[in-house]
C-alpha cells in the first residue's frame, strides 16, 4: 500500500513538470470522417440560423469569387450572397458582410445581409443584396494591391487583402494586407466604419514582420495575429493599438472561440508525408505542410490538444490535407457561434481539391460540406471559412 501510494505521487510530479506545447505529450485525437458521394444540393429550408460564409472561385483569370453561405453549417441549404474580390468576413450580429469590392479592390464594401434571414435558400440566393457603404483602405494598404502576373498555374496572383475581422462590437474591421507569392512585409490597419474617426495602421516590431491574418476577439479588444512565412509561423495576442504582443504558440489560421477563451490552429502533425499514385503513404521531410491536424489552446498557453491529428495508417482517400505554406486563405479555422463545431478548410485525396470541412469537438467527426467541380480543381475551390450568428 504505501509502494503505490509512492508511485502515485511520483507520477502526479512527473506530470506537474511536463511541458504543456509538446504535441508529442499529448493524445492523438481520433475521428471519423464522414464523406458523402454526391453533391448535396440546394433545398428550400427556412433560414433563421447562423451562416458558414466562404468563397468559391467564379472567375479566377479575373480574381473573382463567389461568397456563399451555408444556414447553420448545413450544406444542404447553400445561399449565394454574390460576386466579390478577397476574403469574406461575416459580422458579430450576422447581419452584414465585410469582403473587397468586386469594381474597386482597393475599398471594402459592406454588404446587407439581413434580407437572407427568414427566406427560403431559394429565395435569400436571388436577392440583390445592398451595399450599405464602402470603406477606403488607407495608402499603406492600398500601395500593396497589384496585380503580380501570371505564376504558371492558370490563373494570375492576385494580391491584397489576406484577412478581415470585425471587432467584437461591430464597430472596427482589423485588415491585413499582403502581396503573397514574393515574402513582402504584410500591413495590418484598424479601420473604423464611423467615418469621423481615422484608421490606423500597425507599426510593429522588427521581430514581426509578415503578418498573414489579424482575428479580433469576440468578447474583447484583443487580437491574435498570425506571423511568418512557411513553417515557420507563429501566433500572438496583441493590443487593438499594435502594441504589446505576447507569443502563444505556432501555427496556422488560428480563430477564437465564441466565449474568447480558446483559439483553434491548424499545426504540424510531427511526421509529413506524401502520396504516389497508388495511394499508397509514404513519408517526406520536405512536405510539411501537407501533415497537419487541428488543435486547440486556452488563451494563457494551457491546455494544448488535437482535434483532429492524422494518423500513419490513414486511408489516402480520406485524408484531410492542410497546404498553409502555399496560401494563408486556404488554410483557415472558425468556431459556429455555439462552440459546437470549428470549420476549416483543406485538401482531399492528396489533389489540390480545396473544400469546406467541419468537426465535432464533442466526437471528433469531420464532415465534408463542399464538393468542387473538376473545372475548379486547381482554382483554390472553395476557401477562406467565415462563421457568424
Amino acid at each position: 500500500m504505501k509502494t503505490s501510494s509512492i508511485l502515485i505521487l511520483l507520477a502526479l510530479a512527473l506530470t506537474a513538470c511536463a511541458p504543456t506545447q509538446i504535441f508529442d505529450s499529448l493524445p492523438t485525437a481520433t475521428a471519423t470522417i464522414v464523406l458523402p458521394t454526391q453533391t448535396p444540393l440546394p433545398l428550400s429550408l427556412s433560414n433563421s440560423g447562423s451562416l458558414l460564409v466562404f468563397r468559391r472561385f467564379s472567375d479566377p483569370q479575373q480574381g473573382i469569387f463567389e461568397v456563399l453561405a451555408f444556414v447553420d453549417g448545413n450544406p444542404d441549404q447553400q445561399i449565394s450572397l454574390g460576386h466579390y474580390r478577397g476574403v469574406p468576413a461575416i459580422s458579430r450580429d450576422g447581419n452584414y458582410l465585410a469582403v473587397s469590392c468586386l469594381d474597386d479592390s482597393n475599398k471594402l464594401c459592406i454588404v446587407d445581409i439581413q434580407e437572407t434571414k427568414n427566406k427560403t435558400a431559394d429565395q435569400a440566393s436571388s436577392l440583390n443584396l445592398p451595399i450599405l457603404k464602402t470603406v477606403e483602405l488607407p495608402e499603406s494598404c492600398t500601395e500593396m494591391l497589384s496585380l503580380q502576373g501570371d505564376h504558371g498555374w492558370g490563373w494570375p496572383i492576385f494580391t491584397g487583402v489576406d484577412s478581415i475581422s470585425w471587432s467584437y462590437d461591430d464597430t472596427k474591421l482589423a485588415v491585413v494586407c499582403k502581396k503573397i507569392f514574393n515574402g513582402q512585409e504584410g500591413k495590418t490597419c484598424i479601420l473604423p466604419l464611423d467615418e469621423s474617426e481615422e484608421s490606423v495602421c500597425w507599426e510593429l516590431p522588427t521581430s514581426i514582420i509578415n503578418v498573414t491574418r489579424a482575428e479580433w476577439s469576440p468578447v474583447e479588444d484583443l487580437l491574435i495575429i498570425s506571423e511568418g512565412l512557411g513553417y515557420g509561423v507563429k501566433i500572438y495576442l496583441i493590443d487593438p493599438s499594435g502594441q504589446n504582443p505576447r507569443y502563444l504558440t505556432e501555427g496556422w489560421g488560428a480563430s477564437w472561440s465564441p466565449d474568447g477563451k480558446q483559439i483553434a490552429f491548424i499545426q504540424w502533425a510531427g511526421d509529413y508525408f506524401t502520396i504516389e499514385n497508388d495511394g499508397h503513404v509514404f513519408f517526406d521531410p520536405e512536405l510539411k505542410t501537407m501533415y497537419t491536424g487541428v488543435a486547440t489552446i486556452n488563451i494563457d498557453g494551457s491546455n494544448l490538444r488535437w482535434l483532429y491529428k492524422p494518423g500513419e495508417d490513414s486511408d489516402a482517400a480520406t485524408i484531410v490535407f492542410f497546404n498553409c505554406a502555399d496560401s494563408w486563405a486556404d488554410c483557415n479555422t472558425t468556431w459556429s457561434p455555439d462552440g459546437k463545431y470549428i470549420a476549416f478548410n483543406g485538401v482531399i485525396g492528396g489533389a489540390y481539391n480545396y473544400n469546406i470541412f467541419k468537426i465535432s469537438l464533442d466526437t471528433g467527426e469531420i464532415i465534408r460540406l463542399t464538393f468542387p467541380t473538376n473545372d475548379q480543381k486547381y482554382s483554390r475551390s472553395n476557401s477562406a471559412p467565415n462563421w457568424g450568428k
